[in-house]
């Protein structure tokens, strides 16, 4: 019958089928196909894939950071000031691990500087645009960067002329858009401000080495009052004063001593003799204008106020405190070109700059919605630039003064800018930001205390024990951390001399 014929065809099959085995599926088994333990090969191992961009191992204290603020961590060296680059190691590694040629063993030294400029911008501002846009590229960008220079640096050892050129100009044109990039964040009112402080530079340049100019010439050798007074000038800009009563005083004799030359010197004589007059005259009329403005400034009588009371903080130390800025304030105007100015645009100010000072009246250093200062945080920093492998790092006591009055001044002026970004310093944030940006007062007076490198951020970290530390960034990637843990505590004792 049919339907017993089809159950007996339904056994046969089913039996074929066990002989068999089970039908292939119908889809593949994602994998290798199963094989029993024992039989099982060894896995060959194969090699990792090269990464494309460093992998990023983050101290322990940054494991939970957002993606911006993690960039940002990324681009610090790996510890702080001891790792500052070694003595002559202001350049990466090349390849394989072999330091790169020192300059004098390059077959073209010529070359070999300008790359090494051109680097060292590049790398600044690779450090520069991490720190103040969060640009999550930057560690790549100097990765690449570094094994250029390092590639540069082997062929122009090894006088590969052809392929040393070609690294060069790879190196040029990636420097170039990045310090381009970089630029945007400086101002028209910044480069004016570079170019009076270099100008006045050049001016003291001129009178520290004027003795030496006029002892070349047998018409001046009868004329050891002037030679004398020239020597006192310079020997006052050696000890780093530029605009105290001395400069003043240094500046009379010298001038009356140049009056007091014959008028019939020779034309080469007169040049000399013309220029140095006149590089006395402008920096007289400067040193003039600089005590004017700090006696001015430190009375309280003009846009500065020093309030006699801190709601927030320990006015019984107000009185104190108060002294002590003003000391720092004509301290700094004395030595410093790039102090006064500023101190010059502050006064200048139609608005008045409130500073009210106390023990305790703000979290560190001062507070910018308050106006408080406490003069005794600036004792857990250095009052000089620390040195450290031959080369000076870190944050000053001066610094931060400088900081603290170019953020109140941006604050209260608007100031006037060509670029949005730092447009209405209506907040802290844009306030802050311009004191950090290129050609900024406080950058300047970082160059003019011998610190080649801007800061790029104030901020808090940890120190290497894992206890509350304010930390300092600077644009060549060293990093200073100091211990801040009980910092408004009575018993807190400020040391300059800790930090890591």
């Amino acid at each position: 019958m049919p339907h017993n014929k089809g159950q007996a065809d339904k056994r046969s099959l089913k039996k074929a089928q066990l002989k068999k085995g089970p039908p292939k599926q119908s889809h593949p088994r994602k994998g290798p196909p199963r094989q029993p333990p024992a039989r099982k090969a060894p896995l060959a191992k194969t090699p990792p894939k090269k990464q494309t961009r460093p992998a990023k191992a983050p101290a322990a204290e940054t494991q939970n950071l957002d993606p911006a603020k993690e960039s940002k961590e990324a681009i610090k060296t790996a510890a702080r000031l001891d790792h500052v680059l070694s003595k002559g190691q202001d350049t990466p590694a090349v390849a394989g691990g072999q330091p790169a040629p020192s300059a004098g063993a390059a077959a073209n030294q010529a070359l070999l500087k300008s790359v090494r400029h051109q680097y060292k911008h590049a790398l600044e501002a690779i450090h520069r645009q991490a720190a103040l846009t969060g640009d999550a590229n930057a560690k790549a960008q100097e990765e690449m960067l570094k094994r250029l220079f390092s590639e540069f640096a082997l062929a122009n050892g090894a006088s590969e002329a052809t392929k040393a050129a070609q690294k060069a100009s790879e190196i040029r044109e990636l420097a170039k858009g990045m310090v381009e990039d970089c630029e945007k964040h400086d101002h028209r009112e910044k480069k004016e401000l570079k170019k009076l402080v270099a100008e006045r530079g050049n001016d003291q340049d001129l009178l520290a080495g004027s003795s030496a100019q006029l002892m070349a010439l047998p018409e001046f050798s009868k004329h050891a009052e002037l030679i004398a007074a020239c020597d006192a000038y310079a020997t006052l800009l050696a000890q780093g004063q530029k605009n105290s009563a001395d400069n003043e005083q240094a500046l009379d004799r010298l001038l009356a001593s140049l009056d007091k030359l014959p008028a019939d010197l020779p034309e080469n004589a007169m040049k000399l003799v013309a220029s140095i007059k006149k590089a006395a005259r402008d920096e007289k009329e400067r040193v003039t204008k600089a005590r004017q403005t700090v006696e001015l400034a430190v009375s309280g009588k003009g846009p500065i106020k020093f309030a006699e009371t801190s709601a927030s903080g320990d006015s019984t130390t107000t009185k104190a405190q108060n002294e002590a800025l003003r000391k720092m304030i004509t301290e700094q105007t004395e030595r410093s070109n790039v102090f006064a100015k500023l101190l010059d645009e502050v006064m200048a100010s139609p608005q008045e700059l409130e500073m009210i000072t106390g023990r305790g009246s703000c979290g560190l250093f001062d507070s910018f919605m308050e106006g408080t200062v406490d003069t005794a945080h600036f004792g857990i920093l250095p009052s000089e630039p620390v040195t450290v492998n031959d080369k000076k790092v870190g944050l000053t006591q001066s610094e931060i003064l400088v900081h603290v009055l170019e953020e109140r001044l941006y604050s209260r002026q608007r100031a006037k800018d060509d670029q949005q970004e730092f447009g209405k310093c209506t907040d802290y944030d844009h306030a802050h930001n311009k004191c950090l940006a290129p050609g900024s007062y406080q950058n300047l007076y970082r160059r003019e205390q011998g610190v080649d490198s801007d800061t790029l951020q104030l901020t808090t970290g940890k120190t290497k024990d894992g206890h509350s530390g304010f930390q300092h960034l600077s644009s060549d990637g060293a990093i200073s951390t100091t211990p801040i843990g009980g910092i408004n505590s009575p018993d807190f004792k400020p040391d300059p001399a800790r930090f890591e």
